[in-house]
C-alpha cells in the first residue's frame, strides 16, 4: 500500500511538470516547499527537485523539453506503465507533444489513464457506462453515507429518536451491486436514521437536538452488540429536544451551525461541547432553553 501511494505521488508530481512544460504557457517561477510541508514522500519530492534542475528551459522546442521527454517516459516504464505520445500543434504554431501513461495502480482492479491536467486526452474505465447501479433501494430509502470498508470497524447507527446501536457486522460478506444488503438496525415505526458510520473502539460522537443540547458520547458508552437489533438509548428526550437533528464521528475539530425556525444562527464548537455518559441531556448552546431548531450543520476549519 505504501509503495501504491509514492508512485501515486511521483506521477501526480510528473503530471504537473508535464502541463508546464507542454501546455505552451508562459513559465513563472514558484517556492519550492519542503516534503514535509507538501506531505509528500521524500523520494517523490526529489525527483521533482531532480527536473527542476536538470531540465531548466522546458519551452515547446527547447533540447530540455526534449531530453525531459526521453527521461519522463523512462522514469514511467519503470513503474510498470504503458506510454505513448500524443503530438499537437500549440497555440503558438510550434509542434509539441503530450505524454500518456497508461496502467494499473493496484493488481486486477481496472484501468487508470493519465494526462496533462490541462488538456486530457481521454477517460477509460472497465465500463462503458458514466455511471452504474451500486443499491437496490426500498420505496422511500435513500443512502445515507458511502465510506471505505475497514474490517476491524463497526458500524455505529444513530436515530433521530435518540436510539443508537454499535453493529458487529463481521458476519456481513460482500454484497453484489444489486443486492438491497443485509439487515444493520430494527428501527421503531417513528423512527427515521439520520447517522450510519464506522467506528472504532476509542472514537467519540457529536449529538445535537431540535432544542439546541449538544454532548458527545464515546462510542465505548454505546457497546458492540450484534446487528439488526433496537440498540441503546445515546440521548434521553424531553425538554431538552423532541427529536435528535444531528450525529457526527469527531475526528478533528469542527463547529456547529444551528437554524431555528426564526431564521436565528446559534454556533459551537465541539471544543466547548461536554464529553458525557449516553444517559445524560447534553447541554444548550444557544443561550435559552426552547428553541426550535430546523436544522444544524458541520462547519470544517
Amino acid at each position: 500500500m505504501k509503495k501504491q501511494k509514492f508512485l501515486l505521488s511521483i506521477i501526480c508530481l510528473m503530471i504537473l511538470v508535464i502541463a508546464l512544460a507542454f501546455s505552451g504557457c508562459t513559465q513563472k517561477t514558484y517556492d519550492i516547499k519542503t516534503a514535509e510541508e507538501l506531505n509528500l514522500g521524500s523520494e517523490a519530492y526529489e525527483k521533482l527537485e531532480y527536473i527542476s534542475t536538470n531540465y531548466k528551459d522546458r519551452t515547446i522546442g527547447s533540447d530540455d523539453a526534449e531530453l525531459f521527454v526521453t527521461y519522463l517516459k523512462g522514469e514511467l516504464e519503470s513503474y510498470g506503465y504503458e506510454v505513448s505520445e500524443q503530438v499537437f500543434t500549440a497555440n503558438n504554431a510550434k509542434t509539441t507533444k503530450n505524454i500518456i501513461a497508461k496502467g494499473a495502480l493496484i493488481e486486477n482492479k481496472g484501468k487508470i489513464i493519465l494526462g496533462a491536467s490541462w488538456d486530457n486526452l481521454y477517460k477509460e474505465f472497465e465500463t462503458k457506462k458514466d455511471s452504474i447501479f451500486a443499491y437496490k433501494l426500498k420505496e422511500d430509502d435513500e443512502v445515507l453515507n458511502v465510506e471505505k470498508f475497514e474490517p476491524n470497524k463497526t458500524l455505529l447507527f444513530v436515530t433521530d429518536t435518540g436510539i443508537s446501536l454499535n453493529a458487529d457486522i463481521s458476519d456481513v460478506e460482500a454484497q453484489t451491486k444489486s443486492s438491497s444488503g443485509v439487515k444493520g438496525i430494527k428501527l421503531d415505526d417513528d423512527a427515521n436514521l439520520i447517522c450510519a458510520t464506522l467506528v472504532g473502539e476509542a472514537d467519540k460522537v457529536v449529538l445535537s437536538t431540535d432544542a439546541c443540547f449538544a454532548k458527545i458520547v464515546a462510542v465505548s458508552e454505546v457497546g458492540v452488540l450484534p446487528r439488526n437489533r433496537k440498540g441503546v438509548k445515546v440521548l434521553p428526550l424531553g425538554e431538552n429536544g423532541k427529536k435528535l437533528l444531528y450525529a457526527k464521528l469527531l475526528k478533528d475539530t469542527f463547529e456547529l451551525f444551528a437554524l431555528d425556525d426564526k431564521e436565528k444562527l446559534y454556533f459551537t464548537s465541539t471544543d466547548d461541547i461536554s464529553l458525557e455518559s449516553r444517559n445524560s441531556k447534553g447541554k444548550s448552546f444557544a443561550g435559552k432553553k426552547g428553541s426550535k431548531i430546523k436544522v444544524v450543520y458541520t462547519y470544517l476549519w
